[in-house]
C-alpha cells in the first residue's frame, strides 16, 4: 500500500457515515414551495385546464362598427294622403361611399334618409340622383293631386247621397201632410214625368237648386254660407208663387159643399146679388157718384 492510500484509510476510519461511491451520490431533495394564499394554488390548476372558444378573440381587436342604415319612414305617423303617395311611389336606388371606403346602395325617397357618412360615388352619380329626386318630387305632387281629387269626388258622392235621402224624406213628409200630391205612376214608367206629383216636385226642386246656387255665389263674394233643403224650398216657393195646395183645394171644396147644403145664398136680396157694371168711357167721378147712390 502506498503512503497515499494509507492516509485515506486513516481519514475515513474516524467518520461514522461511510462514504458512498461516487456514482451513488444524490442531490438533496428541495421541499416544494408553499403558496402565499389558498387561491394561488387553485389559479395554477385552473390555468392548466385549458380555454374556451370565446377566449380565442383577441383583446386588441376593436368592436365592429354598426351597420349604416337609412332613416326609415314611420308608417304609423303618415297621414292617409302621405301613405297613398308612399304606396304608389317606388323608392330611388342611390349608390355611394361610406366612411370605411365601401361602396353601398340604398333605397330612399329623399336625400335626408341617407346615412350621415354617405358620399356619392362620383359626380356623375350625384347628378343622376339629383335628377331622379326631382322626377320623384313631381311624381309625388301628381299623386297628391290625384288623392285629393279622389277624396273630393268621394265627399261629393257622399254628400249627394245624404242630400238625396233628405229630399226624399221631405217629399214624403209633405205628401203625407197633403202639401204635395202623391205619385200615381211608377218610377220606371215612361209616363212618370207626366205625373202631376212629379211636375209639382220638380218645380220645387228647380227652385231649390237655383236658390242654393245664388247662396253659393253670395258666399264666394264674402257673405255667410247658406243652403236650404227641399221642405224649406217648398214653403219659399209657395210664398213666391201663391197657389192652392192639394190640402187647400180639398178644404175649399169642402167649404163649398157645406155652403150649398146650408143654403145661405137664398137669403140674399136681388140688389145684393146684382153685379154692377161700368161702361167704357165712364169717368172716375161718375163711378164714385154711382157708388154713393147705391149705398
Amino acid at each position: 500500500m502506498n503512503p497515499t492510500d494509507e492516509a485515506l484509510d486513516r481519514a475515513t476510519e474516524a467518520l461514522d457515515v461511510p462514504v458512498a461511491p461516487k456514482d451513488e451520490v444524490k442531490a438533496p431533495e428541495t421541499p416544494p414551495e408553499k403558496p402565499d394564499s389558498p387561491d394561488e394554488g387553485k389559479k395554477g390548476e385552473e390555468e392548466d385546464e385549458g380555454y374556451t372558444a370565446d377566449e380565442l378573440e383577441s383583446e386588441d381587436e376593436s368592436p365592429a362598427s354598426p351597420e349604416p342604415k337609412v332613416k326609415e319612414i314611420d308608417a304609423n305617423a303618415l297621414t292617409p294622403e302621405q301613405k297613398y303617395i308612399v304606396d304608389h311611389l317606388p323608392p330611388l336606388t342611390v349608390r355611394g361611399k361610406l366612411a370605411d371606403g365601401s361602396v353601398r346602395e340604398f333605397k330612399v325617397y329623399a336625400p335626408d334618409q341617407l346615412p350621415a357618412e354617405f358620399e356619392y360615388a362620383s359626380q356623375t352619380e350625384f347628378q343622376r340622383a339629383t335628377l331622379a329626386f326631382d322626377r320623384m318630387e313631381r311624381k309625388a305632387e301628381t299623386l297628391q293631386n290625384e288623392f285629393r281629387t279622389r277624396e273630393q269626388q268621394q265627399q261629393t258622392a257622399d254628400f249627394e247621397k245624404r242630400d238625396n235621402e233628405a229630399i226624399r224624406q221631405d217629399i214624403a213628409k209633405l205628401q203625407r201632410e197633403g202639401e204635395l200630391p202623391k205619385f200615381k205612376t211608377d218610377v220606371d214608367d215612361p209616363n212618370f214625368t207626366k205625373d202631376e206629383a212629379y211636375k209639382e216636385t220638380q218645380k220645387v226642386l228647380t227652385f231649390m237648386n237655383e236658390r242654393n246656387a245664388q247662396y253659393l255665389a253670395e258666399y264666394n263674394q264674402g257673405r255667410a254660407f247658406r243652403r236650404i233643403g227641399f221642405e224649406e224650398a217648398y214653403h219659399m216657393y209657395r210664398r213666391a208663387n201663391p197657389q192652392k195646395s192639394p190640402a187647400e183645394d180639398a178644404e175649399d171644396k169642402e167649404r163649398k159643399v157645406i155652403a150649398r147644403k146650408s143654403g145661405n145664398s137664398r137669403g140674399l136680396s136681388a140688389r145684393e146679388m146684382k153685379r154692377p157694371t161700368v161702361r167704357a168711357g165712364t169717368r172716375v167721378d161718375q163711378i164714385l157718384d154711382r157708388i154713393d147712390q147705391e149705398w
